[in-house]
């Protein structure tokens, strides 16, 4: 054993640990991931047909849900690492984290020391509960006092469309394809979900906006007698609790899964995926009679609770999931599994936007039925634009507070050291600027400025992007033939495109901000006018056609 020691906070991002434990940690965080899911489907055998199990944390998958998949990596990386240390320590997050680092290091008899961040930190939150509960229940009441419910044709056959309704793209993307319906005998309707908003009477300006069009309100269908059953059936999970789970390998996980569990930040999910499965079965009870349903797909658990309830009410009903965003490695949760399909929490079909993708959906699952759909918000891409490239740099934003920070932190130390480099910063729209906190007031407006337009006009005269996570500008920058520099800070941002089979000679990835500014200063502007590429457009992105389209009828 080396006589050397190491400190290692886990409560900072990966990519700020230690280089040494980096390199493993990524390494092992991608090596792990179909184990990982396997063993997500071993815990869920018990609870195949239980829809409160699937409504819980753990087995989401998703990682701004679930920190699990990261807590095996942190166990993993400690494991491969012992050899090289004579003493580690350690900080974490999680009080239970400590616990089987503890266990660990005693049964192995290594020297550890551990600290937790918060101690005395309760996962079991009141106020998540409260704040979900009130919005809802207040567009609960405005629908069923002030919107008249409309009525279903018997004589038609009825498609639902999931569609996240605060969301304006969504709104857009779907009203959209009403244009190209032939078949009259078919009747269309829209089916909002409302995501908890501060601005609750902008939530009441989208309702009325959309009350005379082809919409129906799940409201109308909910009693209040339902709606206290989904809040309180929320608490249902609590049967879990304490349970005994199998082991990760040799690690007993299941202080980490109850710690999930218990946890109320995810109340507005759980309780949205109740009142869906609640509205499929008050529909199945009035003997409406649907032949397609269409969710919105990213495999949340708002989306199991819709999936799970047309499939076990509407057996002869086509189940369709559209998934209208591109490929990120980052996201499990959007590939779907053996298990999930096993338990109907996903559609019958999943369709995805490009055929890049098709492929990679089924990395957890070889059969599952995956096909090709119309890249529906992407439809702009297919338009000749001229290449002016008049911005050299341009730094679009993730919307993701520790991307976006980490990223002009690197922007602010180039403009230090290069007096020649000038940017220009696409902000997100769900993350303004300001929010960001990082002092750019140091260099003048001809240096750096602001854009908060469309991203397709700045593409246009943009030769050079640096962007990087889990963010589809990646890919309509290179529609745009842009060259890109990719900040590696996440241990799928470097599987991404690679995976994609994306050309090396359209991207260079850097690793720290010294290897980025070096970057930076080997790149020549050059003037290339030619349009969007269109092979690579149609290799990311499916195309509008008579064909395609129909799997929305």
């Amino acid at each position: 054993m080396k006589n050397k020691s190491l400190y290692w906070d886990t409560t900072y991002n990966a990519f700020d640990f230690p280089p040494s434990i980096k390199k493993q940690y990524f390494d092992i965080s991608l090596k792990n991931r179909s184990k990982y899911t396997e063993w997500i489907g071993k815990i869920s055998k018990n609870y195949k047909k239980n829809l409160d199990w699937w409504l819980t944390g753990p087995v989401s998958r998703n990682p701004f849900i679930s920190s699990i998949h990261e807590k095996i990596s942190i166990l993993e990386t400690l494991e491969r690492i012992k050899k090289n240390y004579s003493k580690i320590n350690i900080k974490v997050k999680s009080r239970n984290l400590s616990n089987i680092i503890l266990k660990w290091s005693q049964k192995e008899k290594f020297n550890i020391s551990i600290s937790v961040l918060n101690k005395d930190e309760k996962p079991n939150k009141i106020l998540p509960i409260i704040k979900a509960f009130t919005f809802h229940f207040i567009i609960f009441c405005y629908i069923k006092i002030f919107i008249k419910k409309k009525k279903f044709d018997k004589n038609r056959k009825i498609i639902l469309i999931d569609v996240f309704q605060t969301i304006a793209k969504y709104k857009k993307n779907f009203a959209n394809i009403e244009k190209y319906q032939i078949d009259d005998k078919k009747e269309i309707f829209f089916v909002p979900t409302f995501v908890s908003d501060k601005d609750i009477l902008k939530v009441f300006s989208i309702i009325n906006s959309i009350e005379f069009r082809n919409y129906i309100f799940k409201e109308h269908y909910i009693s209040l007698r339902d709606f206290f059953f989904c809040f309180f059936d929320f608490f249902k999970k609590r049967k879990f609790f304490q349970n005994k789970f199998n082991k990760y390998r040799k690690w007993d996980l299941s202080s980490l899964i109850n710690e999930e569990i218990y946890n109320n930040d995810h109340f507005s999910s759980i309780f949205i995926a109740k009142i869906n499965y609640q509205f499929s079965k008050n529909l199945f009870n009035s003997k409406i009679k649907i032949s397609k349903t269409i969710n919105w797909f990213e495999n949340q658990t708002i989306d199991k609770g819709w999936n799970y309830g047309f499939r076990k009410f509407f057996l002869k009903s086509e189940s369709i999931g559209y998934q209208g965003i591109t490929h990120y490695a980052q996201y499990m949760n959007t590939i779907p599994t053996r298990y999930e399909e096993d338990a109907k929490v996903i559609p019958q079909k999943i369709f995805t936007i490009g055929r890049a993708y098709k492929n990679l959906k089924k990395e957890f699952f070889s059969k599952a039925k995956i096909g090709i759909a119309p890249a529906l918000d992407y439809q702009f891409l297919f338009k000749n634009y001229p290449k002016k490239t008049k911005n050299k740099y341009l730094v679009i934003l993730s919307g993701i507070e520790y991307l976006d920070k980490k990223i002009l932190e690197w922007v602010s130390f180039s403009l230090k050291k290069e007096k020649k480099l000038k940017f220009v910063i696409k902000p997100h729209p769900i993350l303004p600027i300001e929010k960001l906190n990082i002092n750019l007031n140091n260099f003048s407006e001809k240096r750096i400025s602001f854009y908060n337009g469309k991203l397709y006009k700045i593409l246009q005269n943009t030769y050079l992007v640096i962007c990087s996570g889990p963010t589809s500008a990646t890919l309509e920058s290179l529609a745009f033939n842009c060259y890109l520099i990719l900040p590696i800070f996440d241990p799928c941002d470097e599987i991404n495109l690679k995976k994609l089979n994306i050309s090396k000679n359209s991207y260079k990835f850097v690793h720290n901000k010294s290897n980025f500014l070096s970057e930076l200063k080997k790149i020549k502007l050059k003037k290339n006018k030619k349009p969007t590429q269109i092979n690579v457009i149609n290799y990311l992105f499916e195309k509008i056609n008579k064909r395609n389209i129909k799997i929305f009828f």
